[in-house]
């Protein structure tokens, strides 16, 4: 009976430590494991804007041009001066104003009639969610919305009339004498001092949408915080439908220092679609890394990571793929928005960041992806495909799998075969009958003793 014991013990410590893994090739990179974490969460922004703007248009001021003359006149009789012919008195006055304009601009000038033109503009941005109900957060710069608009097209504006004064030339207004370099600042400068205060900006209207992959489409985006802060420094927080999505989870009470690694994920291309041929497909995601640097005014810190203007607004991740920051440019340097910012938004927005099942599910097997898991993460991301058909980036990841595996690639945690836990299982069975057997003879003969006393 020892020996069985012995050997059903040998059977059940091989079935119970069979779990091997035979490892050939090291785990993902820790930006692509970060980039497979969250990539169905990461979305790319377009918010699109037309408006009617116009402005005044720059005009001579007449009344204090012919004040000017008057004066110059009364200069010139009050110098005893004289001319042989009133040609030649005009030619010397109107000699005096151009030069007085030249030397002297602003005092001359006044604004005339207004001209409007139309205002189209589209701008681009990452964003990720931030729970499985459709809550976005992404850089208020990302977006398009009234104030944003005004001051965009306020300032396309000045950049027009501004190319327009600089390409004027004497002959344009009407002057005989020339000007230098310096005059012919002073006479933009004074000129823009007029023009730009008359820039008005109507009828404002902008839409903002959120796209993954062709397969989903366009998703329009209501906006419910818009926090604009000066350098870029503000976030937002965008609605869309269709739930269960996949989301990325925050890593609450986290700190970042100088010297701090993360990832940085986008749509690096900053160039808006075409709108006029539906909805192509963004380019996929891409993760960055990088360190965090100093800490920069309005609370936001600089990294070195370098991204595009594309990637604004997407996730700042650690290495365990959970959100710690907010991509941002100041200054058109890379700056990252902390990740106390983001709870602040999220907490205005009511918004619920517990993972929901499909993402607990998806990151289970996007972290055993990452291992070369294949077989382990088959069965998990099919099943988030069948829950969350809309959710992007499972079907490739499925063909994924599929494919490693059919090549051999697979290197999932193995069992042994059942034999041997079927073997220790039939020792300790009849090791319980023997033990059994024995114990009823001895009481048999403990009661025969008893009886006969």
């Amino acid at each position: 009976m020892t020996a069985r014991l012995l050997a059903a013990v040998l059977a059940t410590g091989l079935a119970s430590g069979a779990t091997v893994t035979a490892v050939t090739r090291p785990p993902e990179a820790p930006a692509d494991r970060a980039l497979r974490l969250v990539k169905p969460a990461v979305v790319r922004i377009e918010s699109h804007a037309t408006a009617s703007v116009s402005v005044a248009q720059i005009d001579f001021d007449q009344a204090a041009l012919e004040g000017f003359a008057r004066r110059d006149v009364a200069s010139i009789l009050a110098s005893g001066r004289r001319f042989a012919t009133s040609a030649a008195a005009e030619a010397v006055v109107e000699d005096d104003l151009e030069h007085e304009f030249v030397a002297n601009p602003g005092p001359y000038l006044t604004l005339g009639d207004r001209v409007a033109d139309p205002y189209d503009s589209t701008q681009v941005g990452s964003g990720w969610l931030a729970d499985g109900d459709g809550t976005v957060v992404t850089a208020a710069d990302v977006l398009l919305d009234e104030a944003a608009v005004t001051a965009a097209a306020t300032e396309q504006e000045r950049q027009v009339v501004t190319a327009a004064l600089n390409d004027v030339t004497p002959t344009d207004i009407g002057l005989t004498v020339p000007f230098t370099d310096v005059q012919k600042a002073n006479l933009v400068n004074a000129a823009l001092s007029r023009v730009v205060p008359s820039i008005q900006v109507s009828g404002i209207t902008s839409t903002t949408t959120v796209q993954w992959a062709v397969a989903s489409g366009r998703k329009d985006a209501s906006i419910v915080i818009d926090h604009h802060g000066p350098h870029g420094s503000g976030l937002a927080v965008l609605k869309v439908d269709g739930r269960p999505f996949v989301s990325a989870p925050v890593a609450v009470g986290t700190s970042l220092t100088a010297g701090t690694p993360i990832v940085v994920v986008g749509y690096p291309a900053s160039a808006a679609s075409d709108r006029s041929k539906g909805s192509p497909a963004p380019t996929v995601p891409e993760a960055a890394t990088g360190t965090v640097a100093a800490r920069l005014p309005e609370g936001s810190l600089a990294t070195d990571t370098g991204y595009t203007q594309g990637v604004v607004g997407g996730p700042v991740l650690d290495s365990d793929g959970e959100v710690v920051g907010v991509a941002a440019k100041r200054d058109e340097a890379s700056a990252v928005l902390p990740v106390t910012d983001v709870v602040h938004v999220l907490d205005e927005a009511h918004a619920r960041t517990s993972p929901n099942a499909v993402t607990r599910d998806y990151r289970k097997a996007a972290g055993d992806m990452s291992r070369h898991w294949y077989k382990k993460a088959l069965p998990l991301l099919q099943a988030v495909g069948v829950r969350a058909p809309n959710v992007p980036w499972i079907n490739e990841q499925i063909q994924e799998a599929g494919t490693e595996t059919a090549l051999g690639h697979d290197e999932s945690p193995s069992v042994r075969p059942f034999p041997p836990v079927a073997v220790a299982a039939v020792l300790f069975a009849m090791d319980a009958v023997a033990v059994t057997t024995v114990l009823r003879r001895r009481l048999l003969r403990s009661r025969s003793t008893l009886t006969r006393r």
